[in-house]
């Protein structure tokens, strides 16, 4: 089971990674938003707690990814035969699934986020231009 374990978590290290890259993006994204377009500052405390979150959140989901798939491994410990393919696609379901809607909703809040900027890049030059 640890060999299984240390396996997925080769897996889980590039999900995680992009999970990373969409956090720090829409991490990124909001903190422009939240000053210019909002004209919000963050504070320390604010980032703070969101790298907290994120941390929480990987750290959360690859022990739910790990536990899922070390689970039909155990059922095959405690006498039930698992076909080992049924393992594979367990482990492999999990940490798609798992990391799939961490990085959705990442990605769709960076996309509504940049939206935003854009936007109101655009109304700036309408602007300008009304003003010529």
């Amino acid at each position: 089971m640890l060999q299984l374990i240390l396996a997925d978590l080769k897996d889980i290290g590039y999900a995680a990674a992009l999970l990373a890259v969409v956090w720090l993006a829409n991490f990124l994204l909001d903190i422009y938003y939240s000053k210019k377009i909002e004209q919000r500052c963050t504070s320390c405390a604010q980032i703070y707690d969101d790298v907290v979150r994120f941390l929480a959140v990987c750290a959360g989901v690859t022990l739910l990814t790990i536990a899922i798939s070390a689970f039909p491994r155990f059922i095959s410990m405690v006498g039930l035969t698992v076909p080992d393919e049924y393992v594979d696609v367990m482990s492999v379901l999990s940490i798609v699934a798992l990391f799939a809607k961490g990085i959705f909703e990442y990605t769709a809040s960076a996309v509504k986020k940049l939206n935003g900027i854009l936007r109101d890049g655009l109304d700036e030059k309408a602007e300008e231009g009304q003003t010529q």
